[in-house]
């Protein structure tokens, strides 16, 4: 079934120039104080180029709405199951801002090289830029229109190979299971499309409440790992490979060689956790927490001093081997992947016309 990225019939953003800080959209959009926000009130895509601050590399993305269908009919893949409490948070507040979202879905294809180049031959930005300094990255925000003046099209997007969810699982699982449920107010969701080779991989640390000492607990783990005592917390460098932190202490963990296939991420949830930590459903188990690390200086990871927590940090996944794996039809565990640079909430709102 064709798939077509549809132009905002109006957008909502930070007025335009520079801003200094976005507009907090946790608890909802709807009740900013008048002029949080300007609207674009004529139909138009949104461009959005990001720039890292730790090595310039830059990222280009489209930014328009798609049918909730799409995610529920097979064109657009998740990768990764959901957190049920968020699940729940989620629909609450989409049911109380009647399908307005402070942030896109993020999707991610191979590569967005060839497409860009052949929507540029009719579109261009029109000369109004939103620049915002984030934590970690510089945004740019444009409005993308047709370089004649006419309505924009829908732009097409088959033949880019796999359309995946990099980040907004929730988001798109809510949304599609409201509009199943009859809610009109669902029927589009707000995305930003950015190529996986202008994307980074990294993960997020799991953080486990365990009440056993690390003398005990270090021999269940050896079921499954051989296990090296390190003086700091270094970043795993290789598939297979895990860091565990417990207080002051470090260890490299090495998975064991198996008949197993399991991804390391399918493999540690579905095999290492039940056995070792009882945790049996990470979508829900109030035992484990997911923290993103997103600054690993020299090698080493970034701590997250919890005495009652330990922490296990892997090593990130390939290109290959992500779209690998949806295309093979199996989703990642919660939280395995961190998909960097997003787009942050409050550069580009979504409220359906009529509201």
């Amino acid at each position: 079934m064709p798939l077509s990225l549809i132009p905002f019939p109006q957008h909502f953003h930070p007025p335009f120039g520079v801003t200094e800080s976005l507009p907090v959209c946790r608890n909802g959009v709807r009740s900013f104080p008048e002029g949080t926000l300007q609207s674009f009130d004529q139909p138009a895509f949104a461009e959005i180029i990001i720039r890292r601050y730790t090595n310039g590399a830059t990222s280009r993305g489209i930014c328009g709405l798609l049918p909730t269908a799409a995610f529920r009919d097979g064109r657009i893949k998740p990768h990764e199951e959901t957190l049920l409490s968020r699940l729940e948070r989620q629909e609450h507040l989409i049911r109380e801002e009647r399908g307005a979202l402070g942030k896109p879905v993020l999707l991610t294809v191979a590569s967005l090289k060839d497409w860009w180049d052949r929507q540029d031959k009719n579109y261009a930005p029109d000369g109004k830029d939103i620049e915002f300094a984030g934590e970690d990255n510089f945004y740019r925000l444009r409005t993308y229109l047709p370089k004649d003046k006419k309505q924009p099209a829908a732009l097409s997007l088959d033949n880019l190979g796999t359309m995946v969810i990099a980040d907004g699982h929730h988001r798109a699982e809510t949304h599609a299971r409201l509009m199943a449920a009859g809610a009109d107010f669902c029927e589009y969701i707000p995305v930003c499309l950015i190529g996986a080779d202008e994307l980074h991989v990294g993960i997020f640390a799991r953080l486990i409440h365990d009440q056993r000492s690390l003398e005990e607990l270090l021999p269940a783990l050896k079921q499954f790992f051989s296990v090296e005592a390190i003086e700091e917390p270094l970043a795993p460098e290789a598939p297979g490979i895990w860091l565990l932190v417990s207080g002051e202490r470090c260890f490299h963990l090495r998975r064991k060689k198996d008949t197993a296939t399991l991804h390391d991420a399918d493999w540690l949830e579905h095999t290492v956790l039940p056995a070792v930590f009882d945790i049996t459903d990470t979508r829900s188990d109030e035992r484990i927490e997911f923290e993103a690390v997103t600054d690993i200086v020299d090698g080493k990871m970034p701590l997250f001093p919890r005495p009652d927590r330990l922490s296990l940090y892997g090593y990130p996944v390939t290109n290959d081997a992500f779209f690998a794996e949806v295309d093979a039809g199996r989703c990642f565990p919660p939280k395995s992947t961190r998909f960097e640079p997003r787009v942050p909430s409050g550069l580009v709102v979504w409220m359906p016309q009529g509201e």
